[in-house]
């Protein structure tokens, strides 16, 4: 009589095993063929000739738009499998100097690739040689805007220099590297509800002519001027991290005792921020100071 065969321990389950490979692999070939073939498909590509806005700013130009139109109309088509299929899209839109930056966001079967662009914000407008500039938050020059479309940008300070001349300014796209207009824009993000508030006490400008120190080491380097014409000495932007620098919210808290000790500051000729005890310059040269 034959003894039956013994079971070699564990054949069975590399059996099992070696099967589950198998299927595994035949499903996945399958699955990258069904795609490989649809990625070839014109069904599924993206034109980004073809393209629509879906939101944009109010304030943002049609001119602006149109420049986008054109760069993305010299962009091949691109399967909508191809993940890296924006990023001839992307590049190009980063060329255009009113573009902070570009990510893809999101795909939708067929043909439709979303690209979100981060639009550089107006902070400021640099009064130079060649008239009102704007500026972003990193003092990147913006291509002008037309009255109708300035006009619906929430309210902007100029940054000026009675005294010192700011340059001709850059071409779009590019940083304004004048130290003065630098620290000018780093102190208007600061002072932006102060921008912002209504009446008299609105700044409605930054005089930097000293903001590099070269005119008078004594004098302050920012004066902030309201729309009744008051002058408040302000000091180092606090992105420069002065030494002995009260901080924004100090100056902003010592603006506010002024404001209280001399309504809509009325009278007031100028107010130094500099100090924990804000001293003011009244008419009739009377000084105070406002606890």
């Amino acid at each position: 009589m034959r003894a039956k065969a013994r079971a070699v321990p564990g054949s069975a389950l590399r059996r099992v095993l070696i099967g589950g490979t198998l299927a595994l692999v035949v499903v996945f070939y399958l699955a990258r063929a069904a795609t490989e073939e649809a990625g070839a498909s014109p069904t599924f590509f993206v034109d980004p000739s073809r393209v629509a806005v879906e939101e944009a700013p109010a304030w943002l130009p049609p001119e602006w738009v149109g420049e986008a139109e054109t760069v993305l109309r010299g962009i091949e088509p691109f399967s909508v499998f191809d993940a890296r299929g924006t990023e001839g899209a992307e590049r190009a839109l980063r060329s255009l100097g009113w573009v902070k930056a570009v990510e893809p966001a999101g795909r939708s079967f067929p043909r439709t690739a979303r690209i979100r662009i981060r639009v550089r914000r107006p902070a400021a407008v640099v009064e130079g040689a060649g008239g009102g500039t704007l500026v972003d938050e990193a003092a990147v020059v913006l291509p002008s805007l037309a009255p109708e479309r300035a006009a619906l940008l929430p309210p902007l300070p100029r940054v000026v220099a009675p005294h010192g001349d700011l340059g001709t300014e850059p071409v779009a796209g590019a940083d304004w590297k004048d130290r003065r207009v630098r620290a000018g824009v780093a102190v208007a993000l600061e002072v932006r509800p102060l921008v912002r508030r209504a009446g008299p006490t609105r700044v409605v400008a930054i005089d930097v002519t000293n903001a590099d120190g070269r005119a008078d080491p004594l004098v302050s380097s920012i004066v902030l001027v309201t729309e009744a014409g008051a002058r408040l000495l302000w000091g180092r932007p606090a992105a420069e991290g002065a030494f002995g620098e009260l901080s924004t919210a100090a100056k902003l808290e010592a603006l506010e005792r002024v404001v209280g000790a001399y309504p809509r500051l009325a009278g007031v000729r100028e107010a130094d921020l500099r100090f924990d005890r804000p001293v003011v310059f009244a008419d009739g040269a009377r000084l105070a100071e406002a606890r």
